[in-house]
């Protein structure tokens, strides 16, 4: 009589061992999900997917990772790294946008700590609709993986594979496990915004990113490693076309928040060789130059959004400069450029901080500055160009 609730007891606990692996995966999944910072919408954004951890395994993050492992390698192989799988692998990205989901630019950080994938779009999108078009992505890759190894196990797989295969990245994937990408659309971590997105870059490139203010040591080896895995993707995707005739998958914006992340990296590595000590002494250094360098970002991206006003007025001044110099010597154009230069240059920082201008009045002065230069020289009558047809085509 003993004996039979023993055997139940046995037999349950053997139940919930077999099953456990499920509640470990549902907790990382939750875990990361309350990690999130709250989407927004916005033209830039970051997806990552960091590393489970050793107890977890049957679950798409843990799929997703071993895959990417295989592809991109696993960030112990950083002297060599993979640019050509790298690169491959945004061009594909790239190349699944929709109109609801308008991808212009795509950067890839792998290393063995996270998987970073970063992207700006043609227009503002929220942040929760790419994380799921990227987990929807790469449970297609995932797809194609399983197909084409087969019954293959997967040690077996990777000694068969070539080190740098861009092929592995399939061009024509399947379609995806629809419980696989919601699963993986739980365990990615999201960042929104151009002020997150390169904060978070710079973070990455100080080692500051996951890392304990007490326990912060960018000098170490370790750590340094990443700013030479930050270079040399940067160098895969900005290349002018890979070996495959892909043309480059990523733009200026991107680019340039991985190179003003380059530049915090080296900012602080240089100010702790002058004798700050490691810690939270150098965390709080470390901590300051980001956010100078992130400010420095988003003024250069601001830039960026509004350069399409400032090309048109210079485009104006041009014309101007042409009709209004027309037979001129050499010297007087060389001038007349100088000036036309000084002339605009206050009006185009402001134009690019999205300040307003009055256009008009700003050709306005042009037109008399040519005017008085043309005429110092006494070459003539200058007739002035209407301002009226300069402005004909106005930015919208």
């Amino acid at each position: 009589m003993e004996s039979e609730p023993k055997r139940r007891h046995s037999v349950s606990w053997q139940t919930a061992s077999r099953h456990c692996w499920l509640w470990v995966a549902m907790w990382a999944c939750l875990s990361v999900r309350s990690r999130q910072q709250p989407a927004q919408v916005a033209d830039m954004h970051v997806v990552t997917l960091r590393k489970p951890k050793d107890h977890v395994w049957a679950c798409a993050a843990r799929s997703c990772w071993t895959w990417k492992e295989l592809v991109l390698g696993d960030g112990h192989d950083f002297f060599i790294p993979r640019p050509r799988a790298t690169r491959r692998l945004a061009s594909w990205l790239l190349s699944t946008a929709t109109p609801a989901v308008p991808l212009n630019e795509v950067a890839i950080l792998g290393n063995c700590k996270r998987f970073d994938l970063y992207f700006a779009l043609a227009q503002p999108i929220d942040g929760h609709q790419l994380s799921t078009h990227v987990a929807e992505a790469l449970g297609r890759q995932l797809a194609a993986e399983r197909a084409e190894r087969g019954g293959v196990t997967l040690w077996l797989w990777r000694a068969l594979q070539g080190f740098d295969a861009a092929e592995r990245v399939a061009w024509e994937a399947p379609e995806a496990q629809m419980e696989e990408v919601v699963q993986l659309s739980r365990s990615l971590e999201l960042r929104s915004g151009g002020c997150r997105v390169a904060r978070y870059a710079c973070q990455v490139a100080v080692a500051l990113e996951g890392r304990l203010r007490s326990a912060f040591n960018p000098c170490s080896a370790r750590e340094a490693h990443i700013m030479l895995q930050l270079k040399r993707s940067l160098d895969a995707v900005t290349a002018d076309a890979d070996v495959l005739g892909e043309a480059s998958p990523c733009g200026r914006r991107l680019q340039l928040v991985w190179r003003i992340a380059l530049e915090a990296g080296k900012a602080v590595r240089a100010a702790l060789d002058r004798g700050v000590a490691r810690g939270g002494e150098a965390a709080a250094v470390a901590e300051r130059l980001v956010e100078e360098k992130v400010t420095k970002c988003m003024a250069k991206l601001e830039g960026f959004r509004h350069g399409a006003r400032v090309a048109h007025l210079r485009a104006s001044a041009s014309r101007l400069l042409e009709s209004a110099m027309d037979n001129c010597a050499p010297e007087q154009r060389r001038h007349a450029r100088r000036s036309l230069q000084r002339l605009l240059h206050e009006p185009s920082l402001a134009l690019k901080r999205g300040l307003e201008a009055n256009e008009t009045q700003i050709l306005e002065q042009v037109e008399q500055e040519l005017l008085r230069i043309r005429s110092a020289d006494g070459q003539g009558v200058y007739s002035p160009l209407r301002i009226s047809s300069i402005q004909s085509n106005t930015y919208n």
